[in-house]
């Protein structure tokens, strides 16, 4: 219901995808932001972001889309859907734009949020990358978050009888970033599990490096009430044994908490994972 109201506000709308980087992402509030927060360089600089995905004076982020997604049968982009391929790398500028396509610098840096423009030489199989020297903004919600929420809502209160309705929401945002293309059912064979699946994998082109990616994992750990969905899609980053390993259980994947909450409320009780795992004052 939600979703539905913010659909019919007429002040949302999806930015063309000529300029969606630059309004979006670069200048910010655009017409498809719902909630954000803005920074000024005078009185408050976004440090997190320059930290974590780079800027001008510091193109390195800390953190960086692993090579593992970037192409093959784990990345979202390039994906066999029967005879169609979604999201072909010289087509969805989400490919292009989110993050650095530099194969020979061996790292794949944040680009969303830290850039300023995107160019590409006279046949489009190199782009320069531009950073930018102000801060960013932090976008909590934008319209494609929303759109995409509703598709899987869709899915799970109808089920086979959504997937139109869902495939449709899905086009959307798919068609904008894809000069136009659009998605057939035929191609997923009318199946239930293969339209999760594609939602799934376009909140992850779509919404990459916003903060959604954690939680649309978790969604898919409750619905099947264990963590083997979400281990399985952390496990393609290349994480080792020893991380997934403490993810084998659901209690695993919640925050303990704090000891001087525990200390102060004597209602509260402790996660069990922690009760059990851990030895830490701080945990316990």
């Amino acid at each position: 219901r939600m979703c539905d109201y913010i659909l019919a506000d007429e002040n949302y709308e999806l930015v063309p995808a000529e300029s969606m980087f630059s309004s979006v992402f670069y200048r910010g509030f655009s017409t498809e932001s719902i909630f954000e927060f803005g920074y000024d360089e005078d009185i408050q600089v976004n440090d997190a972001t320059r930290s974590l995905y780079g800027y001008q004076n510091n193109r390195n982020g800390q953190l960086a889309f692993p090579a593992t997604l970037v192409a093959g049968k784990d990345s979202p982009f390039e994906y066999p859907a029967g005879n169609y391929i979604e999201s072909k790398n010289d087509v969805d500028i989400r490919w292009k734009d989110f993050f650095v396509n530099d194969p020979g610098a061996g790292t794949y840096q944040i680009f969303k949020y830290a850039g300023l423009q995107r160019t590409e030489n006279f046949d489009g199989s190199k782009s320069t990358y531009s950073y930018r020297n102000n801060t960013s903004n932090w976008i909590v919600y934008r319209l494609p978050d929303i759109i995409l929420m509703k598709a899987e809502a869709v899915l799970q209160q109808k089920q086979e009888e959504g997937l139109a309705e869902a495939l449709a929401l899905v086009n959307i945002t798919y068609s904008r970033s894809n000069a136009g293309d659009t998605l057939s059912l035929d191609y997923y064979d009318n199946s239930f599990d293969k339209l999760v699946d594609l939602v799934t994998r376009e909140r992850q082109r779509e919404l990459m490096f916003e903060g959604k990616r954690w939680f649309d994992l978790m969604r898919l750990a409750r619905r099947a009430g264990s963590p083997s969905p979400l281990v399985s899609f952390i496990a393609r980053k290349g994480e080792g044994s020893e991380a997934l390993g403490k993810m084998s259980q659901m209690n695993a994947l919640y925050w303990p908490v704090n000891k001087g909450e525990l200390e102060a409320n004597e209602a509260l009780v402790q996660n069990k994972f922690y009760e059990t795992t851990t030895s830490s004052s701080t945990l316990q």
